[in-house]
């Protein structure tokens, strides 16, 4: 009985010894794996993998390596306050949780299709500057709009003292009248000047606003047209790669300005654009 007993606890251990060995041999041993070219990770230059559920599991990963970390550090702790240490590793771990997963959401969502080569290196880079509001008052063309905006205006405006003359005149009468014709007749009156006066306001208004939309309608048929379609082949001949607005820029070397060119180029594409004739003129 014995005999059997001792033999069977030698088996035991030769073969919980050849499991070992044999574990421990077969985790020395590298894996190969084969992986089918639709199962392999969207990996961008960097090396990371985009795709939703490696950044879920990579999150994972990084969740619980945080929460080891956090019980390394107050091991010591737990042992002199259990319970007080216990509540905060989980609220701790909650928020760590919380900021993990939303946080690394975010950034990734926006950044999941955007790959490091989009941006090409084009060596040094070349800057040049146009000062808009020089362009817009020594334009032939711009010139030209604004002398057809100034006789619109100009036309509206006589026409706003021609109504105000009249309505002086009509005050008058009406200021004379008082006391002959009667109480209601009289206040029929005012209130019939009064409208009439809103009326002519209202009118003059709605052609000040028409006036405006046909003059923007020229301002941005020049700019699409013609304007940035004259900067970029400017841009082009002098290998430029980046022009900014010079009412954005608080200083600049007078050598990027290329404003002169584009005004020359411009003069030459387009002397002249007829406003048309606002609704009401």
């Amino acid at each position: 009985m014995n005999k059997t007993k001792s033999t069977a606890k030698n088996n035991v251990k030769t073969t919980a010894k050849n499991n070992v060995k044999t574990t421990a041999k077969n985790n020395a041993k590298p894996t190969v794996k084969k992986v089918s070219p639709e199962k392999v990770c969207n990996t961008s230059n960097t090396g990371k993998c985009n795709s939703r559920k490696c950044i879920i599991k990579s999150s994972i990963i990084n969740l619980f390596k945080n929460i080891v970390s956090i019980i390394k550090v107050i091991k010591n702790f737990i042992v002199k306050s259990p319970k007080v240490a216990i509540s905060s590793i989980v609220v701790i771990a909650v928020i760590i949780m919380s900021t993990s997963f939303l946080g690394s959401n975010k950034a990734d969502i926006y950044l999941e299709n955007i790959s490091s080569t989009d941006v090409k290196d084009v060596g040094v880079v070349s800057v040049a500057v146009i000062k808009m509001e020089v362009l817009q008052q020594e334009a032939l063309v711009m010139k030209s709009l604004k002398d057809q905006l100034n006789k619109f205006q100009k036309q509206l405006e006589d026409e706003g003292e021609s109504i105000k003359k009249s309505f002086e005149v009509e005050k008058i009468e009406l200021e004379k009248q008082q006391g002959i014709v009667s109480k209601d007749a009289f206040q029929q009156k005012i209130t019939e000047y009064q409208q009439n006066i809103y009326k002519q306001q209202k009118l003059l208004s709605e052609k000040g606003q028409a006036l405006e939309t046909e003059f923007q309608k020229a301002l941005a048929f020049i700019q699409k047209d013609y304007l940035d379609r004259i900067i970029q082949a400017v841009a082009n001949k002098k290998g430029i790669h980046i022009i900014l607005d010079g009412r954005s820029a608080q200083t600049f070397d007078d050598r990027l300005d290329i404003t002169d060119d584009v005004i020359k180029t411009l003069d030459n594409s387009l002397k002249d654009y007829r406003i048309k004739k606002p609704k009401g003129f």
